[in-house]
């Protein structure tokens, strides 16, 4: 019997752990972010990660913009550096030289673009969310217009 309590103790020290890191990151839905905060959305080839006294900055090279808002411009072949905070919460992968979906946001007023463990997604997934938002026909070379 003690052996069987010390059994159900360890499940569920275990399970509370696993509820903890499950709930690290309590990001909000990929597909809301592209409808209602995203200013800028696009698949890129992540170049380099570099360390800043604000923390991290990201470089990709812009592969196909979805979506464009706010005056910015952004079109294929581009590089953008973006502060990125709360990837490692997330637990979202940026491996330098793989492809990225991306939904840069704006925090405060008039602050440039940043993304978040958030506003990260995979290539695939960020074109499924733009196909569904109808932003699929975004991508060629006339895609610095605005939506």
């Amino acid at each position: 019997m003690r052996r069987f309590g010390l059994t159900i103790a360890a499940v569920l020290i275990g399970s509370l752990g696993m509820a903890e890191s499950a709930t690290a990151c309590d990001c909000v839905d990929p597909e809301y972010v592209y409808e209602n905060s995203a200013k800028a959305a696009f698949t890129g080839r992540l170049l380099s990660k570099e360390e800043g006294q604000r923390g991290e900055r990201y470089t990709y090279r812009v592969k196909r913009v979805f979506k464009l808002s706010d005056n910015v411009e952004l079109s294929p072949g581009d590089e953008i550096t973006l502060p990125v905070f709360g990837i490692e919460a997330c637990g979202f992968p940026q491996e330098e030289g793989e492809r990225y979906g991306v939904m840069a946001v704006r925090h405060g007023r008039g602050e440039k673009l940043q993304a978040n463990g958030c506003t990260m997604t995979s290539a695939e997934n960020l074109r499924r969310i733009a196909r569904k938002a109808g932003d699929a026909r975004m991508g060629g070379a006339d895609c610095g217009t605005q939506t």
